[in-house]
């Protein structure tokens, strides 16, 4: 019996193709997430290029707008610091529990980077392994293995 396949007493049925939206999904056209949702929901998946293309996006963006805002005065550029710390945090602790769903794996893993020192290292090695091709737990397959 398949995975898709439930068993109620005596009759067995079969899951709506719109429901299973991993059955026969090409490798390279995966679920995706709208931009919101990758950037703010803690919930689905994103494959190792998905998460560095934002990750790598969102830190040039905090970068130039910290920039501009430190060469108007020091003290705006404290006060736009401050200001984006929370939303920095909360999107990047969002791509990196998306990034570790996509591996079938808790997001409490992202407490491993308060190791001192090897925190990050094994940080960077998660980030990098490849995606689990199969539904699990947190959503649909992604589409491809990076």
């Amino acid at each position: 019996m398949s995975e898709d396949t439930h068993t109620t007493q005596d009759n067995q049925f079969r899951t709506p193709p719109i429901l299973n939206q991993s059955a026969n999904v090409p490798p390279d056209q995966g679920v995706k997430l709208e931009t919101k949702d990758v950037l703010f929901s803690y919930k689905g998946r994103i494959g190792v290029g998905q998460y560095w293309g934002h990750f790598v996006l969102l830190w040039i963006t905090l970068f130039v707008v910290q920039f501009l805002a430190y060469s108007a005065s020091f003290e705006a550029g404290d006060g736009i610091s401050g200001l984006l710390l929370i939303p920095g945090i909360w999107v990047g602790t969002a791509l990196g529990v998306k990034r570790l769903h996509d591996q079938g794996k808790s997001g409490a893993m992202m407490f491993l980077l308060l190791i001192p020192l090897a925190g990050p290292i094994i940080w960077l090695v998660l980030t990098l392994l490849a995606s689990q091709l199969a539904p699990n737990q947190y959503g649909p397959s992604v589409g491809n293995r990076y």
